[in-house]
C-alpha cells in the first residue's frame, strides 16, 4: 500500500518520521528510499487527484502525473531535511518526478538513473542490481547455495564492476560519488549466512 499523497496529515506524519530520524542519526546523508511506490491508489483517490490539480501537476508522455505527485512528496521531505542541515539519497526512481537538484540519486535498477543524474549534474551512487546485489547467489548450482531471492552473480563480476560509466564525459564522471554493494536480508537469518554473502 502507499501513503495518501493528497491527505495533509500524510505531510505532518513524513516530517515527524523524518525529525525523528535527523535526531536518531548525525549522518549528513539519510536514504528515504522513493523506490516500487504503487500509484494505482492514487490515481482513484479523490484527495490525490486534487492535490495534483491544486498544485498543477500534469503528466506526460514518459510519466503520468501521479510519478510527478511523488516528486513533490520527495522534495517535500527534502526540505524538511535541507532544514536540518542534511542531504538526501533515493532511488533511481525519484527521478521520475520534478525532484530538487540536491537529492542524490541511487541507481539500482542498472547504470541508467545513474547515467541520467551525472549527466544533468546531480550526484549518483551506483547499485545496479545485476552487478551489486550481494544477496543473489554467489554459486551457479543453487542447491549448494543457503537459501536467497535467486538471481546469480559471481564475485568475480562484482570485483570486475566498473562504477563510471564509458559514456559519461570527465565533467559528468565526478558526479558519480561511488558504487555500493546491498546486502538485503530477508531471506538471511544468521551473522555466518551475513559473512558468507
Amino acid at each position: 500500500d502507499v501513503l495518501c499523497a493528497g491527505n495533509p496529515k500524510t505531510y505532518e506524519f513524513l516530517e515527524n518520521v523524518f525529525t525523528e530520524i535527523a535526531e536518531l542519526f548525525p549522518s549528513r546523508y539519510i536514504h528515504i528510499g522513493g523506490d516500487e511506490c504503487p500509484k494505482t491508489r492514487w490515481k482513484a483517490c479523490p484527495k490525490c487527484q486534487e492535490m495534483i490539480r491544486k498544485h498543477g501537476i500534469k503528466g506526460d508522455s514518459e510519466h503520468s502525473a501521479e510519478t510527478k505527485l511523488q516528486g513533490d512528496v520527495v522534495n517535500y521531505v527534502e526540505q524538511v531535511l535541507r532544514e536540518k542541515g542534511r542531504e538526501i539519497i533515493g532511488w533511481d526512481e525519484i527521478l521520475e518526478g520534478d525532484i530538487s537538484e540536491n537529492a542524490i540519486i541511487h541507481s539500482w535498477r542498472g547504470t541508467e538513473g545513474g547515467i541520467a543524474a551525472a549527466k544533468k549534474h546531480r550526484k549518483a551512487i551506483m547499485s545496479p542490481h545485476y552487478n551489486l546485489y550481494l544477496d543473489y547467489n554467489q554459486g551457479e548450482d543453487i542447491s549448494k547455495e543457503p537459501l536467497s531471492i535467486g538471481e546469480y552473480i559471481s564475485v568475480r563480476k562484482v570485483y570486475e564492476y566498473e562504477h563510471v560509466p564509458d559514456e559519461l564525459t570527465e565533467e559528468e564522471a565526478k558526479y558519480i560519488i561511488g558504487p555500493q554493494g546491498n546486502l538485503w536480508t530477508e531471506y538471511i537469518e544468521t551473522p555466518a549466512h551475513v559473512e558468507y554473502m
